[in-house]
């Protein structure tokens, strides 16, 4: 289970992601700046990912952090359950959301940027035994962003 997170700023996109250093500075010949947060952590982490991005223009928003259970498993039988769904719903739900609320207003002042929320096909498809899950992704994914396009176009 990955409980820890990283967010990129490159260039005029916000990468958020799971992985550390997917995009090497001298091979790509861009500029990096990494913000470690843990996204399981609770809504404060945001405070500290704004004080990292004041000053800086984002273009593009590309949300792609996410976790799920350590195995497939029974919903009431997942261990630690309690704190897993917390965490689950803080990092696939909530980063999506916070993410957006926190950036999308200077797109909005712009009048340009772009906003992609990358997860799984289990947004789309059953998932058994992962049913948290499944749904953490069908509302990132399926939901939000169709209900955003209306107002910001």
């Amino acid at each position: 289970m990955c409980t820890r997170h990283s967010c990129r700023y490159i260039y005029s996109a916000l990468i958020i992601y799971t992985y550390p250093s997917i995009f090497s500075e001298s091979e790509y010949k861009i500029n990096t700046k990494v913000i470690a947060v843990d996204f399981t952590e609770g809504v404060h982490i945001y405070d500290t990912i704004m004080k990292e991005l004041e000053g800086l223009e984002v273009g593009t928003l590309i949300n792609n952090v996410g976790m799920a259970y350590p195995y497939p498993e029974y919903f009431l039988d997942m261990p630690n359950g309690d704190k897993l769904c917390q965490d689950m719903i803080f990092c696939n739900i909530m980063s999506v959301t916070m993410m957006i609320r926190k950036v999308m207003p200077q797109m909005v002042e712009r009048k340009r940027g772009v906003v992609v929320n990358i997860a799984s096909v289990s947004a789309v498809a059953p998932t058994p035994l992962m049913s948290l899950y499944g749904a953490s992704k069908v509302c990132n994914i399926l939901r939000h962003p169709q209900n955003l396009v209306c107002p910001f176009g």
